[in-house]
């Protein structure tokens, strides 16, 4: 016993005279019997995977949306950043205010500090007079040098051109032209119609969440009204 384990078993016999023989199992067999005990069964297998369907399914729709409407914002943010610094360059190469120029001169200077590109005319229900590089659009209004009421012209942009939504108040604007310089249309803390929410967004740096009525619409109840569908102003009352 006290020289070594081999001297203990050879003389278990006399220490321990009814001991019973220990059997010990293959390695092979034991470690099977384990793992056997770790595994799980099919049908926990198909819960959990069924669990984490559903919760997929109630998330990512939503973290989507979020990313899209972080898109949007961004590109409305771009967009007035560089529609606003091509109209003071033109001011400051001509050494005049923008709207002391003829149309044609404005037009002409004013897109000269633009990145423009060829336009592709295939944006539902969207005409655009001006494409830049990045993909987006915008369209004049109609110019007066007078400048009415401080509106010399208007701008309405699609920030993102013929990639959706094409919806007002999402990726579809008005700014005005005022001597000032651009201003986006609407009230920093609502918007009425989806083409005057610039002005919440340049305060909060979001899109607006709330109800809006698209342009020329009159009857906030009608269906075809708030769904912005083509002809809707036909269709309200």
């Amino acid at each position: 016993w006290t020289n070594s384990t081999r001297h203990y078993e050879e003389r278990s016999d006399e220490v321990i005279p009814n001991a019973t023989k220990i059997t010990r199992l293959p390695r092979a067999k034991a470690l099977a019997m384990t793992y056997k005990k770790c595994a799980f069964t099919l049908a926990e297998v198909l819960l959990t995977i069924g669990i984490l369907g559903v919760v997929a399914a109630m998330t990512i729709p939503t973290l989507m949306q979020n990313s899209q409407n972080k898109e949007l914002v961004s590109q409305y943010l771009k967009m007035n950043n560089i529609l606003s610094n091509a109209l003071k360059n033109t001011e400051a190469t001509e050494q005049t205010k923008f709207y002391k120029l003829s149309e044609t001169d404005f037009k002409t200077k004013f897109e000269s500090h633009l990145k423009t590109t060829g336009c592709d005319t295939d944006n539902p229900n969207f005409t655009p007079n001006v494409c830049l590089a990045d993909g987006s659009q915008f369209k004049y209004g109609r110019f007066d040098e007078s400048c009415p009421e401080n509106i010399c012209d208007t701008l309405t942009i699609d920030t993102n051109g013929k990639k959706g939504p094409n919806k007002e108040g999402k990726d579809r604007f008005t700014m005005n032209l005022t001597p000032n310089g651009i201003k986006a249309l609407g009230e920093s803390d609502s918007c009425e119609n989806g083409l005057d929410c610039g002005a919440y967004i340049l305060a909060h740096h979001k899109l607006w969440n709330g109800e809006t009525i698209p342009d020329g619409c009159v009857d906030a109840e009608c269906s075809s009204c708030l769904d912005g569908n083509v002809g809707y102003q036909n269709s309200c009352i």
